[in-house]
């Protein structure tokens, strides 16, 4: 063989950088490809896991209210337990908002992405002068001391029934408000009372909110789906560390469940940013309470 035969040989054996260029693309492309059908798979399967988690939190929050006879308090140092405080001899909620007790309710404390769970409840839970008293939603989440009766609260000689609202509507003698009576006596939760509001869909809520109940709707039309929430549970999906850390910057519908105010929407199930929600409505605690026999 001559020597141009063998440098033609090992000519035809060897690549150009251009060939090596183009096959490097065409691996990324693929791997590119492959990254991105693997994270669409991850995300699908998280959030079908989240939204079991989910139900694990709304049921381990319904054996707590079993067991407990109240509701948990947010937690407001994020160590897993719920933060109380005292207030005129009673213990209130240290805030409205905060993250979930998850130590308390002996689930896991993070979403399938690895955050924590806003936890938001009645704001008058802050309050001594509410958080005992019968004829507030805000005494779910009583934990100590006397119950409060106040002037709102009406007894029906006639029918020996109590009222939380138009008493004398519903009374054919004279109502007795404010009085102490047997219910005053209760020195342990549940203060709710299945007379307490709200005690139909007609009295959950009003213009002004009286109850301070949390509110549901739907994100497009606004119109109302649930209004006698005593709390919700958040978790903001797959990009919950920036709604967390930039709430004002995300698109509406988490714009509106992490804004700090009363009012929830339903998620946007199309929504790549889609957040998962948990709650109870007034009417479920009160059967929970029956169930469990906490109602004398």
């Amino acid at each position: 063989m001559s020597l141009a035969s063998c440098k033609n040989s090992q000519k035809q054996l060897g690549f150009t950088l251009l060939e090596i260029a183009v096959a490097l693309l065409l691996i990324g492309l693929l791997l590119g490809g492959v990254l991105t059908v693997t994270t669409a798979f991850n995300s699908i399967g998280k959030s079908d896991q989240q939204q079991l988690k989910m139900l694990d939190i709304r049921a381990a929050m319904l054996t707590y209210l079993k067991v407990n006879k109240h509701l948990p308090c947010p937690d407001t140092d994020d160590d897993g337990h719920e933060n109380r405080k005292t207030s005129a001899s009673l213990e209130v909620c240290r805030q409205r908002e905060g993250t979930l007790p998850y130590k308390d309710l002996g689930i896991d404390g993070r979403d399938a992405w690895g955050n924590f769970y806003y936890y938001r409840v009645n704001q008058r839970a802050e309050s001594s002068t509410y958080i005992n008293d019968v004829c507030q939603s805000s005494s779910v989440f009583g934990q100590s001391g006397n119950v409060t009766v106040t002037s709102s609260l009406g007894f029906c000689p006639n029918s020996q029934t109590y009222y939380c609202k138009n008493c004398s509507d519903a009374c054919s003698t004279n109502c007795t408000y404010g009085s102490d009576t047997s219910i005053a006596s209760k020195t342990a939760p549940p203060y709710v009372q299945m007379f307490t509001p709200p005690v139909g869909a007609d009295l959950a809520g009003d213009s002004n909110n009286s109850h301070k109940n949390l509110w549901l709707q739907d994100l497009e039309s606004g119109d109302e789906i649930e209004n006698s929430l005593a709390f919700m549970i958040v978790s903001f999906g797959h990009n919950g560390l920036q709604t967390w850390s930039e709430c004002n910057n995300a698109e509406a519908a988490e714009r509106e469940n992490c804004d700090s105010d009363i009012v929830f929407v339903e998620p946007d199930i199309t929504s790549e940013n889609k957040d998962y929600l948990s709650y109870l409505t007034f009417y479920e605690i009160k059967k929970a309470l029956l169930e469990a026999g906490a109602f004398k």
